[in-house]
């Protein structure tokens, strides 16, 4: 849009100039307005102008008595100076007048949310609405990252161009494992730590990353949860339960075994009150899922060998299948490693 103002000089022989009136405001434009125009009528033909606009708006270029300016966006009142130059090199007084900028800046900031939730986005109060999506409604629902544009148009008329951005926050990753067991006897520590947890609440109330827990304090349900909330307010969770195992159902095996014939180590079987179990399996698998070792009475024990030939260094799986007494049956899984 070209816009025209004029600053009006006097000026007296000898360079005694007359005074200026501050305060007149010669043009009216809308912030972000471009190139607009404005000409400075001097007391001398061939004068030189000296413009000066200190904030508000950029001067683009000047020819002669003339000034384009670029304004800013930010409305306000900003003053626009001008001196002429005669011919004859005299100064003449400076000159200021008033342009007033007008505009409405939406009222909004960058927000953030969580994932998965779902805001309103809402520039305040205008006329006329243009979301980048094509909607013409005064809110948009956003639930993605990155910047949403919109063309306003306030009560003066003017045409702002803004965008707000929306910043979405991952929900804390809490990765309990799906079961766990416990001895009656003993306490079970659990590791809920993240990442990103700031605050720790677990199925009991207590705090902290860490819980430690006896039997007693496990649920009827045998199921326990824990909610972890970010630095911004998004919070995850996860569910578990517990196995409690009495005692006398205890059952542990070696992590690792060592059939070198020296009498430490040398034969890998389960440990724990043996008697209390009705019936047993248990199978052994190299890595390439090989069965090594198969037996149904729990006093065997593996050598380490297949075949009566040695089995080389390495890592291979245990399952065993178990039944007590009360016709309760369990299933424990594991890695061994052979070492020679």
């Amino acid at each position: 849009m070209l816009k025209k103002g004029k600053i009006y000089f006097l000026f007296f022989l000898q360079c005694i100039l007359s005074l200026s009136i501050r305060g007149e405001i010669i043009d009216t434009v809308c912030m972000g307005d471009q190139f607009v125009c404005y000409v400075a009528d001097g007391a001398f033909a061939h004068s030189t102008f000296e413009w000066q606009l200190l904030e508000g708006g950029e001067i683009v270029t000047t020819q002669a008595d003339t000034v384009w300016v670029d304004w800013g966006n930010v409305p306000g009142l900003y003053a626009l100076t001008v001196r002429e130059i005669s011919p004859a090199g005299c100064a003449g007084e400076l000159k200021t007048a008033d342009v007033q900028v007008l505009g409405t800046l939406p009222e909004w900031k960058d927000v953030r949310i969580c994932k998965g939730e779902v805001i309103d986005l809402n520039p305040g109060d205008f006329l006329n609405y243009q979301w980048k999506s094509g909607s013409m409604e005064p809110t948009l629902k956003a639930s993605n990252p990155g910047y949403y544009p919109i063309t306003l148009q306030d009560i003066n008329g003017c045409v702002i161009q803004d965008s707000i951005r929306v910043i979405v926050e991952e929900l804390p990753e809490v990765n309990l494992d799906d079961q766990y067991e416990m001895f009656r006897d003993r306490q079970l520590v659990i590791d809920g730590s993240t990442q990103v947890g700031e605050d720790y609440v677990w199925f009991n109330g207590e705090n902290g990353s860490v819980i430690f827990l006896d039997s007693d304090d496990i649920p009827s349900d045998q199921k326990v949860w824990l909610k972890v909330t970010s630095q911004f307010g998004c919070v995850g969770s996860d569910t578990a339960s517990v196995e409690i195992i009495d005692v006398e159902k205890q059952i542990t095996y070696p992590n690792v075994f060592s059939p070198n014939n020296d009498g430490i180590n040398d034969v890998f079987r389960p440990l724990g009150k043996l008697e209390s179990i009705e019936s047993y399996q248990l199978m052994i698998f190299n890595r390439y899922g090989d069965k090594v070792f198969y037996s149904e009475y729990i006093k065997d024990a593996w050598d380490g060998t297949a075949a009566g030939i040695a089995q080389p260094t390495g890592t291979y799986v245990y399952l065993v299948k178990v039944t007590f007494p009360d016709g309760e049956s369990k299933t424990f899984r594991g890695d061994i490693t052979l070492l020679r």
